[in-house]
């Protein structure tokens, strides 16, 4: 145990250097007309720097050296960001309804937090950085001054937020107190049953009574609520997705979730037009959870009558829930894999001299998972083309293909993550892939994740993770596909990589060389287009630093 920091200690402070915004006028007027309306005044501001004062009892860096920006109209900068570009990655927030002057102070503080990670100002990611700290510890200490704050949905909410902002804004630290807070989150969610029953009853006795605008409000917080458990559930998937860690929320505790209503209802302006919407019904239809999965999970030789059907046209927000609820099964189907090849035994894929050996041992459990994923393809992948969380919904779909095809924590160990030993070690296992069916599957659908991702905005939180994860899968296979015996289906797919670099034909093994560096070299020019989450610039740093040590080694090592 550390008592004294280790290295140069983390001090605040340089937040007082941002470029501040002098005057309304110097906001971009896009912003200014979209979301004016969300700004702030001098007394909520004042309320924010006072929210920060349990935080100064806490252990660790000062915070009181924590500066916040005097202008009221730099903190509505980045206000406009937050609800320009994040808002619509995870649509908590009930727009019509939400007030930010009666808003938690640290609801709003998460807010900018958040906001200011998109920001090109200088200074604003030092601010950003600085002011994860601060609200971490802040939210902390409020936990630990009053246990019923555990259960307040605004203080969850803005811990969920700033913990996103911690894992993707490329800091050590707070990337690794994030993760770290991971448990803490999924915890707050349990204790206030934001994807239990309780909700379901709660709008079922709420809406018989009151008015039409008491309704409307009273339906609006609990759908806010279901929402933010829908949010963090999608985070804790990013773990077992793209980091091959595993979930820390179950599915059984989501037995009687309902899925976030569609977007018509949750965007209308008054009371009137909401119950216009409804017409006689008390609210907005919302499937369940476990319904939608199930029709996925249905394994494809279970005969027609007896099958669940799929639920038709889910929203964007539930169908990228629903696509990654498949990533706990692949990551489970990956580590229970990896545990029996890892023993050193020969363990065969399927039961042999089966019938109907697809139904057996592990490759019947990947080719179930794949037909799952083929499922929500079929049913929901061409839904709301322009939605960015189908776009996110779309690139998990891939992802998953992915993931079955290949086994992502190999892929980061190829590169040294694990050390250089370790890179060594797993070349045995990416030589014997790239020959093979699953890494011709894995490489196509890399393809389509990045031609997803091509047409995605680059402030979408999974960007930079997903173009990691595709880059690395193509290089392996062109690595490590052997130059003498490639079938026409690896020749065409080689084709396919080619057309996404737009390079010459390879032929020979110096030209493979060359296209593995274009690989390279275009996954991090990619990367390094995510202003917003500058992880994506560290991942792009290791994807040059492997190109040019691929080219120093004069051949596949």
């Amino acid at each position: 145990m550390n008592w004294q920091p280790a290295g140069k200690a983390f001090t605040l402070g340089a937040s007082k250097y941002i470029d501040e915004v002098a005057k309304e006028s110097d906001i971009d007027p896009h912003l200014r007309q979209r979301w004016s309306r969300y700004w702030i005044d001098e007394r909520v501001r004042k309320a924010i720097v006072n929210s920060f004062a349990l935080a100064k009892a806490m252990p660790g860096p000062d915070v009181s050296r924590f500066v916040m920006p005097s202008s009221v109209h730099t903190l509505n900068h980045f206000i406009s960001l937050y609800f320009e570009h994040f808002h619509e990655q995870f649509p908590i927030l009930h727009l019509p309804t939400f007030e930010p002057s009666q808003s938690p102070p640290l609801s709003v503080a998460a807010m900018i937090c958040v906001g200011a990670c998109y920001s090109d100002r200088s200074g604003a990611r030092t601010f950003a950085v600085e002011m994860i700290e601060v609200l971490r510890k802040t939210l902390n200490a409020l936990f630990e001054h009053d246990s019923t704050n555990l259960r307040s949905a605004s203080s969850i909410h803005a811990y969920l937020l700033v913990m996103l902002a911690g894992l993707l804004i490329g800091n050590k630290r707070t990337y690794e107190l994030a993760e770290a807070s991971r448990g803490t989150l999924i915890n707050l969610c349990r204790r206030a049953d934001l994807l239990g029953a309780t909700s379901v009853t709660v709008l079922e006795s709420g809406l018989k009574s009151g008015n039409p605008d008491e309704r409307w409000r009273t339906w609006a917080a609990l759908e806010s609520r279901k929402r933010l458990g829908g949010a963090i559930s999608l985070v804790d998937t990013i773990f077992p997705a793209l980091l091959d860690i595993p979930a820390y929320h179950s599915h059984g505790e989501m037995l009687k979730t309902a899925l976030p209503c569609d977007e018509i209802y949750f965007a209308a302006p008054t009371a009137k037009a909401w119950s216009n919407l409804l017409g006689s019904s008390p609210s907005p239809p919302c499937p369940f959870f476990t319904m939608a999965s199930a029709a996925l999970l249905t394994p494809t030789y279970v005969e027609e009558q007896n099958r669940i059907a799929p639920i038709p046209c889910l929203n964007p927000f539930a169908a990228l829930l629903t696509v990654s609820a498949l990533h706990h099964h692949i990551y489970e189907f990956r580590a229970q894999l990896g545990a029996y090849t890892g023993s050193g035994l020969p363990v065969p894929l399927y039961r042999p001299g089966s019938e109907e050996r697809m139904r057996d041992g592990f490759e019947g459990r990947r080719q179930w998972l794949r037909e799952s994923l083929d499922i929500w393809w079929k049913h929901y992948y061409d839904l709301n083309p322009d939605a960015p969380l189908m776009n996110n919904a779309r690139a998990l779909y891939h992802l998953g293909h992915v993931a079955l095809g290949v086994h992502v924590q190999s892929l980061y160990m190829a590169t040294g993550k694990r050390g250089k030993q370790a890179a060594i070690d797993v070349l045995t296992e990416l030589q014997s892939w790239a020959p093979s069916e699953d890494a011709c599957h894995a490489v196509k659908h890399s393809l389509g994740l990045l031609e997803v991702l091509s047409h995605s905005k680059r402030t979408s939180p999974y960007y930079p993770l997903c173009v990691f994860v595709a880059t690395l899968s193509t290089w392996a296979f062109v690595k490590h596909l052997p130059v003498d015996d490639r079938d026409q289906e690896q020749i065409a797919l080689l084709g396919e990589v080619q057309r996404w670099l737009t390079p010459t034909t390879v032929t020979h093994d110096h030209e493979d060389r060359y296209i593995r560096k274009k690989i390279l070299q275009k996954g991090a020019k990619l990367l390094s287009e995510t202003k917003a989450w500058r992880i994506g610039s560290a991942f792009a740093l290791v994807l040059l630093k492997e190109a040019e040590m691929d080219l120093d080694r004069n051949g596949t090592v």
